[in-house]
């Protein structure tokens, strides 16, 4: 039985280091739509850190969070991500998904402080807003201050400066195709 112990713990050794080789390798990339939840740390400090434990998943009241499927790699596959083109980050006030993480991958952040989880932009064509039709769908759901605002011609601006790229206004425009596109932070 003992040496049994010693070739698992050899293996695992093995994969181990072939692990931490491929994360100092790996890019800060994930599957199109995806970004870590609030607050994570960089690609390979978060991926050393996660345990899967999938904790932040749970403790997201919005179900926001989900795994990362097995086609993501082994190092990705069942950590958290969010499809935020699909379901977007509420910005809890008190990040529960961060508070829930026991190792660090996922840090709290400074009072005040926002992530940065996606660029977004107004395609002003596809807006629905003008002087005939007022549709305020983005600017109502907007959770930060001065993150999305109106111009002249009724259309919105959204503010890279100030917009967290939480997606909440992408998720409640009513136009189809959307008029708010999303970039991604790398």
């Amino acid at each position: 039985m003992v040496e049994g112990k010693r070739k698992g713990d050899l293996i695992r050794g093995l994969m181990m280091q072939a692990a931490e080789e491929q994360l100092s390798e790996m890019g800060e990339g994930l599957p199109r739509c995806c970004v870590r939840p609030p607050f994570a740390l960089p690609e390979a400090q978060f991926l050393r850190r996660c345990t899967h434990c999938a904790d932040c998943v749970h403790a997201c009241p919005h179900h926001a969070l989900h795994l990362l499927p097995a086609r993501c790699g082994f190092l990705r596959s069942a950590t958290p991500a969010m499809e935020l083109c699909r379901h977007a980050c509420h910005l809890c006030e008190d990040w529960p998904c961060v508070s829930a993480c026991e190792t660090g991958a996922l840090r709290m952040p400074e009072p005040g402080e926002m992530p940065r989880l996606g660029l977004l932009s107004v395609v002003a064509e596809r807006c629905l807003a003008s002087p005939d039709q007022d549709c305020d769908a983005c600017l109502t759901v907007c959770p930060v201050d001065g993150a999305i605002y109106r111009t002249d011609s009724y259309k919105p601006v959204i503010d890279s400066g100030h917009c967290p790229g939480c997606g909440l206004c992408l998720e409640s425009c009513i136009a189809e195709p959307k008029a708010i596109e999303m970039r991604f932070v790398a």
